[in-house]
């Protein structure tokens, strides 16, 4: 899932797109957490579902996305981040593994 999500972004950097969004990779990673944890077992389903019930937010699942890089055509993103395998570009993905870890549904 994540690799797909990955090369959905890196084509909506190429002319015409919108541009590789780090907000939708971050959606991409929460929903393959989220889903992780939902099948996970029993007992992290019904957790999951008792800390869900009823909310309006999305702050239990969902990281905050600010300050993200946003709409980033391929030059930029080659010039800024070089690719999907470089330093930069690893420790903006980290950061948004340690933001999604950070979650009340997963902790």
């Amino acid at each position: 899932g994540l690799n797909i999500g990955e090369l959905k972004e890196l084509s909506d950097a190429n002319e015409g797109g919108s541009g590789y969004s780090f907000a939708d990779l971050a959606a991409d990673k929460a929903g393959l957490k989220f889903s992780q944890v939902l099948v996970h077992d029993r007992a992290s389903a019904k957790q999951a579902q008792l800390l869900l019930a009823g909310i309006k937010e999305e702050f239990l699942f969902f990281p905050e996305i600010e300050a993200l890089p946003e709409n980033l055509s391929a030059p930029v993103f080659e010039r800024d981040l070089g690719d999907i395998k470089s330093e930069r570009y690893n420790k903006l993905a980290k950061e948004i593994d340690r933001r999604i870890a950070e979650l009340p549904l997963y902790q």
